[in-house]
């Protein structure tokens, strides 16, 4: 008897579970597909920005001096070229952390999971999370200011106040320094108050 009763309980739990793979499940894999999608078709976008602003940086040399300089030294189309791959690997990541952001509510959505409360909490805590991260932001901004007003780039020699020596990296975050002794210097952005 009980062999039967445990029978019908599966049969019932496979057929239910088939019902949410037809109904909601394809749902969820038609969302998680569509992110997907929209996330190379961004991606490739992005990648097409960079190369024709790369491309059009090298025909805008003025001048036969200013061309023959570039072409010479190659310092302005490479430090041109940096700056835009650096924007757009930013582009890149807020891109995909919206599409994430996107997916994983409409997913909750779709499951029945409120979302109401959910964002909530999770505005009170990017609240806390923001107090609690003020200077990796204040060296995320200042990062995105110097690369796009490109105040420095790699091989310049600048004075930061903490350190003096010849650019080796910047990324949004630091800006890695060698200074005449050989020794390297790691100084977060929203530390450089001059240069």
């Amino acid at each position: 008897m009980t062999s039967g009763l445990q029978w019908a309980d599966a049969s019932t739990l496979a057929q239910n579970a088939l019902d949410w793979l037809t109904s909601d499940g394809l749902r969820i894999l038609a969302t998680i597909i569509t992110l997907l999608v929209t996330r190379y078709i961004a991606f490739r976008a992005i990648d097409s920005f960079v190369a024709a602003s790369v491309k059009t940086a090298e025909k805008d040399a003025t001048g036969v001096a200013g061309k023959l300089l570039t072409d010479v030294t190659g310092v302005r189309s490479a430090r041109h070229e940096a700056r835009v791959r650096t924007v757009g690997s930013l582009l890149k990541s807020v891109v995909t952390f919206i599409l994430v952001v996107v997916g994983l509510l409409t997913v909750f959505a779709l499951v029945g999971i409120p979302l109401g409360p959910l964002l909530a909490s999770a505005g009170i805590g990017g609240v806390a999370v923001g107090f609690g991260a003020q200077s990796l932001v204040k060296d995320f901004l200042s990062g995105l200011f110097m690369i796009t007003e490109d105040q420095y780039g790699v091989g310049d020699v600048i004075d930061t106040g903490e350190a003096v020596g010849t650019v080796e990296e910047v990324t949004l975050r630091i800006t890695k320094l060698r200074d005449a002794k050989g020794v390297t210097w790691y100084v977060r952005n929203g530390e450089i108050v001059r240069i």
